[in-house]
């Protein structure tokens, strides 16, 4: 599924760098946390969360996140999303067609706080 969704986005105009766990992906990030324009995870991972990978993140780093749900997220998710600062959460059932427009609303979002701040 990595490759699938990493093909998208470079399709849609990004580079595309993938770790294979968020532990390795958090790593990534400390050791150049101004590289990354945004991030894609999925919500549910051994080891370390999505929304720990978040939390991780906004120390770091403050850029947008875009999550990937298994199924149905709950209500309660979602708002612990947003509060860490999540810019999407996307359904895997339509992640195929809402990625690529969902990465591109997150950046422009982004460029949009750092031109206010």
């Amino acid at each position: 599924m990595a490759i699938m969704l990493q093909r998208l986005l470079e399709r849609a105009g990004h580079t595309v760098d993938w770790s294979s766990d968020a532990l390795s992906a958090l790593e990534t990030l400390r050791i150049a946390p101004g590289h990354f324009d945004a991030v894609v995870t999925d919500f549910n991972m051994p080891g370390l969360s999505g929304l720990d990978l978040a939390r991780s993140m906004a120390s770091l780093n403050p850029r947008p996140v875009v999550v990937l749900t298994k199924g149905l997220s709950s209500d309660e998710s979602r708002e612990r999303a947003a509060r860490l600062g999540v810019s999407e959460v996307l359904g895997k059932a339509f992640v195929l067609e809402r990625l690529a427009p969902a990465v591109r609303r997150a950046l422009d979002a982004g460029a949009l706080q750092a031109v206010e701040s």
